[in-house]
């Protein structure tokens, strides 16, 4: 597997934090970084530098005022007379009265929330190293990788978009989130660190085109506290599209991976064109922030149940701090997701560009979906001796007037006939009223003097627009259908006016579906 890391990362070495009110050393070290980077070098994984990004992306999911703060906050501190060496928060903007002073002193408490989240000389440069990271994952999938790995430090899903704590500065995933939705269209995050990824909700609340999802412990009781409740399920277009998971303290495997289970049902159901996963090690059992108690065979079952997503994938590091236990950890994860595709090791053979089990969203690849059709469909206007080894293009979403493939490519759907109007794919008002009918009667006919409300309301509105004199509907299920049924209509008419010859007429003009009028005689 590739995996992106950038240097800059030991540029930010706070040596403490506070929590509680003490000042304890601080968790979130260069050693982390380190051991997971020698875990994967032994293991023959091919390290990515990421190149110099611009800071488009940032900005497109980070305030620019928060940004001007990060890049300068260390340097404006330094003229505060008794200014430490770090920079710690020491006064907080109460959420009814957010106004942003001008003073360093006053930002620091504006845009930054507690005592974990510390800010050195070299803070700026390492979260834009860790965020490029992420970045140069995200293109090596859209270049073609099937996975790719982003060794992230700092770690960001804490990160708001104007406002840092829990060790974050920048949001990496949200980063990549974003700059992968706005190439493959509509992708979705899973997030198993054990803290909730309340920055990572907060940027994506109110959007549909990032589904997220987060397997955490209790936030009553552990960090972040003031969200990732179940009841939090988005707001405005991204309402349902948010989902918390939270487990009781001291969960260990079969609860923890239950529930990534149940996430990643949801993320299938969503049928994102890509996943990724904020990935911490901090549930396991012993971890010094973490009240979950997960084993290194937990990762290793946790990597199999991602790993079996049919799609690009791009794994971005967050949390984890037993460092000695680290590498090992991801050894298992890791070994467990490319094992879900029977995808070869690193160290054994090359990685084949041809194999059915290339996740390439760029390709027409053999995946199970694509399978499944060719065993059990029959195609009409289809040669199926050509759909044998061509396959299908399997449309698994539309927004709308475009429909998209499982693998996030757009196309323009105009169609309007076989059997169906394209009124516009995902419209929340055709959406809601199908539900209310569902809920209330979801489906009867019309025959034996039998009617029902939307039959009777669907027929006065289409008579009010039909020219004068056409004053009654019949409905019918299909072009074909509909045709037959104008053919007789036309027959009791002239049997009305006396005139069953007309039948002959009729029945000699060989009216098709694409030829709906009968020619007059």
């Amino acid at each position: 597997m590739k995996f992106t890391f950038s240097p800059l990362h030991q540029l930010h070495a706070p040596n403490e934090i506070v929590v509680r009110g003490t000042v304890v050393p601080n968790l979130e070290s260069p050693a982390r970084a380190e051991a997971l980077l020698a875990s994967l070098l032994a293991e023959g994984h091919e390290r990515v530098t990421p190149e110099g990004w611009d800071r488009r992306w940032i900005s497109a999911v980070h305030d620019l005022g928060y940004l001007g703060f990060l890049e300068n906050a260390y340097e404006r501190w330094q003229t505060v007379p008794n200014a430490s060496r770090l920079i710690h928060a020491h006064a907080f903007a109460h959420y009814s009265a957010r106004v942003r002073p001008q003073s360093i002193q006053g930002q620091v408490g504006f845009y930054l929330a507690g005592g974990s989240s510390p800010i050195a000389e070299g803070t700026w440069q390492a979260a834009l190293g860790s965020a490029h990271a992420a970045l140069e994952a995200s293109k090596l999938v859209l270049q073609g990788e099937p996975e790719a790995y982003a060794l992230c430090r700092p770690p960001g899903h804490h990160a708001y978009s104007d406002f840092g704590g829990g060790f974050c500065y920048l949001n990496n995933v949200a980063i990549a989130a974003n700059y992968l939705a706005r190439q493959l269209g509509r992708v979705a995050i899973l997030d198993i660190d054990t803290h909730h990824g309340n920055g990572t909700q907060s940027i994506f609340y109110q959007r549909s085109d990032v589904h997220f999802v987060s397997v955490h412990g209790d936030p009553n009781v552990l960090f972040p506290f003031y969200a990732g409740y179940t009841h939090e399920r988005g707001e405005g277009e991204g309402a349902g599209y948010n989902l918390n998971l939270p487990l009781p303290l001291k969960s260990e495997d079969p609860a923890w991976l239950a529930a990534i289970s149940e996430g990643m049902t949801s993320i299938t159901n969503y049928a994102p064109s890509a996943l990724l996963v904020s990935l911490g090690f901090d549930p396991f059992k012993g971890d010094p922030s973490s009240d979950l108690a997960v084993s290194t065979e937990g990762f290793r079952a946790a990597g199999e149940r991602i790993g079996a997503y049919r799609g690009p994938v791009v794994l971005v590091q967050e949390g984890g701090y037993l460092v000695d236990k680290l590498g090992e950890n991801l050894n298992a994860f890791l070994d467990g997701f490319m094992r879900a595709l029977q995808r070869p090791s690193p160290l054994t053979r090359p990685f084949s560009r041809n194999t059915s089990m290339n996740r390439n969203p760029m390709s027409n690849i053999e995946n199970a979906n694509w399978q499944k059709d060719i065993a059990h469909l029959v195609h009409p206007y289809s040669n199926l001796d050509t759909h044998a080894t061509r396959g299908p293009t399997v449309i698994t979403r539309g927004e709308g007037c475009y429909v998209y493939d499982e693998h996030g490519k757009r196309y323009l759907e105009g169609l309007s006939g076989l059997w169906c109007a394209s009124l516009g794919f995902s419209e929340k008002r055709l959406v809601k009223a199908a539900t209310d009918q569902l809920n209330v009667l979801p489906y009867y006919h019309l025959f034996n003097h039998r009617s029902h409300p939307p039959g009777i309301a669907l027929a006065e509105a289409l008579t009010a627009m039909a020219p004068a004199g056409l004053n009654h509907v019949l409905f019918a299920n299909s072009g074909s259908e509909a045709n037959d049924a104008a053919v007789k209509l036309v027959w009791y008419y002239n049997n009305a006016l006396g005139q069953p010859q007309k039948k002959r007429s009729s029945r000699a003009c060989k009216a098709t579906t694409a030829s709906p009028w009968p020619r007059a005689a």
